[in-house]
């Protein structure tokens, strides 16, 4: 593999501009209205291509373009460089003449402002607020490591997919802002229940974000705002003036632990709160990432099956397997195998920082082994990573993970393959070319005619100038084929020039109800 080339799940999340004498409606059916953003409106869409279902953010272009086009390739851009399961995913952007087209995920299952207003109680139980908290602090501090701020954190900002609330995700970073150790942000923007003291004096940094947190926790527990009013000024004096309380009955119910969680994340003194780094420590999150491994036996099964797959991944040296498993880790997100696999991922997280490392996973196979001494006494972690950490970087993100996991899946049922191959042969002649390799895999990234060679080499096995699917379906297995007939013998027809079967595309958009504004 040519020492430059480390595929990644960002290299096929594209932005084009539709033809002269095509459109959106090429590529995506437009399903319902789900909501309205600062700069467009949100309906659901099905990606004619594959039937995936998904979300079109429609980004109308006005007199004004100039803005418009900063706020669509700012939120692309953003959402591109992302790899984290609880951020919102980005499939691609397209643009013609009237405007931009960002295809995102759908998520079914509303905000968790309207999660609250479905307790009659007006509070979440505490063992699901945990939850909820450690996605979103394992979120805010992956963004703060990759130096960006998020800062319009608050309960509409934070989607769930369904009902499982693992599948939450973080929206809208029209006020995200990038950041270094120096940066202070001298705007005021935001929500005004949500903004921290220190925005108000124009001097701000990413703690904002770690404050946000908080109110979001302590409305989720407690069914109400920590600093109130009649309207955004009587709020804003409260959250300067006010002191934080849990006085209420309902606090009776809540435990010690997550109150001085709350209380840290709360604190007015930006120079003493916690950072989202030293939140993910605190107790309160922490026993809860263990004692959910150590009690829940489906998901210990589920991590290790992930695991298992990952056993038996075998990557190095094969360009083509590589470089599929980044395609599908950016295109396949919608399904219930990678909600599973994505589900491993976040078990594995022990520290929560959005990626893996080899301390995560011996910590997990520990948890495993008290249980059950010999559930994991087979899984090798330093050839794991040897295999699957393309990008070299000593840990194992989390679009390397749902690739390798997915592919390795995939390799097993001839139909789901089938589908992966099409990726390629998007003309359906049965065969992958030097031209097709190289559309889908220059999209974003610059690769050249030698490793598109060297591709071939590695996988035309055949010798006929172009990689048929058992060639491909032989190196993803991680084996070689048999080889087939030349070309010229009677059999090689009949052997080689098959179309495969398509996959079923759903013909008309579900019937969804979510807010993706």
């Amino acid at each position: 593999m040519d020492a430059s080339i480390k595929f990644q799940a960002k290299d096929f999340i594209t932005s084009r501009r539709l033809g002269e004498k095509s459109g959106l409606w090429e590529h995506y059916r437009l399903g319902r209205f789900l909501g309205e953003g600062a700069y467009g409106a949100v309906h659901s869409c099905i990606h004619l291509e594959t039937g995936a279902e998904r979300a079109c953010k429609i980004m109308e272009k006005t007199l004004d373009n100039d803005e418009i086009t900063e706020e669509a390739l700012k939120e692309y851009h953003i959402l591109k460089e992302m790899d984290h399961p609880n951020m919102m995913s980005c499939y691609e952007v397209l643009e013609d003449d009237t405007a931009f087209y960002i295809i995102t995920d759908l998520c079914e299952g509303g905000d968790l402002l309207d999660e609250l207003e479905k307790y009659d109680g007006g509070a979440l139980p505490e063992d699901d607020v945990v939850v909820l908290m450690g996605h979103l602090l394992s979120c805010i501090n992956y963004m703060h490591q990759h130096g960006l701020a998020h800062r319009d954190l608050k309960l509409e900002n934070v989607l769930l997919h369904d009902s499982d609330y693992d599948t939450m995700k973080v929206i809208d970073f029209g006020l995200a802002a990038r950041f270094d150790s120096d940066t202070r942000f001298n705007d005021i923007v935001g929500t005004a229940y949500y903004l921290a003291p220190e925005t108000l004096d124009h001097s701000s940094g990413p703690k904002v974000d770690c404050w946000s947190a908080g109110i979001i926790a302590y409305m989720l527990l407690g069914g109400y705002a920590p600093f109130d009013g009649e309207d955004d000024r009587e709020v804003l004096q409260s959250v300067v003036s006010g002191c934080l309380q849990f006085n209420e009955e309902v606090w009776d119910d809540v435990s010690e632990e997550a109150i001085d969680f709350i209380a840290k994340l709360l604190e007015k003194d930006e120079e003493k709160r916690v950072t989202a780094e030293e939140a993910l420590q605190h107790p309160w999150l922490k026993s809860h990432r263990r004692s959910a491994l150590a009690r829940n036996h489906n998901r210990r099964a589920s991590t290790r099956a992930s695991l298992v797959d990952l056993q038996k991944f075998q990557s190095q040296g094969c360009i083509l397997k590589q470089a599929t498993c980044a395609m599908m880790a950016s295109q396949f997100q919608h399904s219930e195998e990678v909600k599973d696999i994505s589900r491993a991922f976040q078990t594995l997280d022990q520290t929560g920082c959005g990626k893996l490392t080899k301390a995560d996973l011996q910590a997990c196979l520990a948890v495993m082994l008290e249980d059950d001494p010999d559930a994991s006494e087979h899984i090798d972690v330093d050839g794991l990573f040897e295999q699957v950490n393309f990008s070299g970087t000593n840990t194992i993100m989390y679009s390397e993970f749902v690739g390798a996991c997915l592919l390795q899946k995939k390799v097993l049922d001839d139909v789901k393959l089938q589908q992966v191959f099409q990726t390629y042969d998007k003309e359906e002649k049965g065969y992958i070319t030097r031209r097709d390799l190289k559309e889908a895999l220059s999209r974003n990234c610059l690769i050249s005619d030698r490793t598109i060679d060297k591709i071939m080499r590695q996988t035309d096995k055949s010798g006929h100038g172009h990689i048929y699917f058992e060639d491909f379906r032989a190196k993803m297995l991680g084996h070689s084929v048999s080889l087939p007939p030349k070309i010229g013998s009677t059999d090689c027809d009949q052997h080689h020039r098959f179309r495969l079967q398509a996959p079923q595309r759903t013909r008309a958009p579900v019937q969804i109800h979510a807010k993706g504004a």
